[in-house]
C-alpha cells in the first residue's frame, strides 16, 4: 500500500532538481516537455484501467501489463522533470538556499532509483520544501489520500460479489496512488498561485498523516472482518 504522501516509485529525480536540461541550441525545448507531459498522463490512465478491466472481469492476467508500465513511467516522470529547465532554475533560485544547494550537489546527475530514494528518505523536509512549495500541491495530495484509501475500501468491500464496483475501487485506488498524484501536482504546478510557508506545510502534511492513518487502519479493519466472515 503507497500512500499519496509516501515517497513513490521515482517521485522526482533529485538530482534534476536544479539541474539543466537545453536544446541543441542552448534554449529549453517547452514543446518537448508538453510532449512529456502528455505521454506521462498516458501511462497515469493506462495503469488505472489496466487493474480496473481486471477486476471487473476477474482475470489477472492484465496486471502483467503493469509492470513494464511501471518502468516506463519512472523513465517518462524523469524526462518530464528535466524538460522544462527554466521553471525548475526559478523555483530552485527562490526555495533553496545555499546549504541546500551543497546537499543536493552531493547527488550526481547520473544517480540511480536507490540513490534517489536515499535522498527522499535523508532529506524530507528539503524534497516536501520543493514538492509542496504551492498550497494547490497541498490540495492535491490530502485529496489524493482521500481518494486512494477510499478506492481500497470500495474495491475491498465489493469483492467478490460486485466486480463493477470493485473495477471503480482499483480504478480510484491506482489514479489516486504516489506517483499519478505527482504527476497530477506537476500539471497543474503552473497553474497555483499562492505560496505555503514551512509552518503552513509542516500543520497540513502533519494532518494528512493523521487522516492517512486513520483510513489505512479502516481498510485493514475491513479486511480482517472480510476473513472473519468468510466472505474471501
Amino acid at each position: 500500500m503507497t500512500g499519496a504522501g509516501t515517497p513513490e516509485a521515482s517521485p522526482m529525480n533529485a538530482s534534476q532538481m536544479l539541474s539543466s536540461e537545453t536544446s541543441s541550441d542552448g534554449r529549453s525545448a517547452p514543446g518537448r516537455s508538453g510532449a512529456w507531459g502528455v505521454l506521462a498522463a498516458v501511462v497515469w490512465v493506462a495503469g488505472p484501467a489496466i487493474a480496473a478491466y481486471a477486476v471487473y472481469a476477474d482475470d489477472w492476467r492484465p496486471l502483467v501489463a503493469l509492470l513494464p508500465l511501471l518502468l516506463v513511467d519512472h523513465v517518462v516522470l524523469d524526462k518530464w522533470i528535466a524538460s522544462d529547465p527554466g521553471l525548475i532554475q526559478r523555483e530552485a533560485e527562490e526555495l533553496f538556499t545555499e546549504e541546500d544547494e551543497e546537499v543536493l550537489s552531493d547527488l550526481r546527475d547520473e544517480a540511480g532509483a536507490l540513490d534517489n530514494l536515499s535522498f527522499v528518505l535523508e532529506n524530507p523536509e528539503l524534497v516536501n520544501r520543493w514538492r509542496y512549495r504551492f498550497r494547490g500541491g497541498l490540495v492535491v495530495r490530502s485529496a489524493a489520500t482521500v481518494t486512494e484509501a477510499a478506492g481500497w475500501l470500495l474495491l475491498v468491500a465489493a469483492l467478490p460479489g460486485q466486480p463493477p464496483l470493485g473495477a471503480l475501487g482499483a480504478l480510484l485506488a491506482l489514479a489516486a496512488s504516489g506517483s499519478p498524484a505527482y504527476q497530477l501536482t506537476r500539471a497543474l504546478t503552473p497553474h497555483f498561485r499562492v505560496r505555503a510557508t514551512a509552518d503552513e506545510r509542516r500543520r497540513w502534511l502533519r494532518r494528512d498523516k493523521l487522516v492517512e492513518y486513520a483510513l489505512w487502519t479502516a481498510v485493514a479493519v475491513l479486511v480482517g472482518y472480510k476473513l472473519i466472515a468468510g466472505d474471501w
